[in-house]
């Protein structure tokens, strides 16, 4: 039980970050893109669609947690019947991901962005854009 408390903790804290991410995306707009590159490092990946120059970061993280599992147990030796409980944690695994566009004007001039994502992996790029931005 006190695992799972400790999950949903890091959960509910890490989220804080991710309930500002899009004002802090936001933030950004009408600025350079080289402010992006300092918050969130360079992007995997450039395409230009209609004059836009579209930059992507993204990001996959695996993470595991424990489930507490219960089995019973009945049965008999000789003529007593008995019953038994046993508890156990049963081990699960993800990935998540996580995919951030900001798009620039010819200019350079970032006019749009928007992220897409789990908070395992959204995490690390949230908590640098409030660091940067403080939103």
């Amino acid at each position: 039980m006190r695992k799972i408390l400790i999950f949903f903790a890091v959960c509910c804290l890490s989220s804080c970050y991710l309930f500002r991410m899009d004002e802090n995306l936001k933030a950004m707009y009408g600025q350079p893109i080289e402010v992006a590159f300092q918050a969130l490092g360079l992007p995997d990946g450039t395409f230009n669609i209609r004059g836009l120059t579209i930059y992507v970061w993204g990001r996959s993280q695996s993470y595991s947690y424990s489930v507490p599992q219960r089995a019973n147990t009945t049965g008999y030796i000789g003529m007593t019947s008995f019953h038994s409980t046993t508890s156990y944690d049963s081990y699960r695994s993800g990935v998540s991901t996580c995919k951030i566009k900001i798009a620039t004007n010819p200019r350079g001039m970032i006019v749009f962005a928007e992220y897409d994502g789990g908070w395992e992996a959204c995490d690390l790029y949230a908590s640098r854009l409030d660091d940067a931005f403080g939103r």
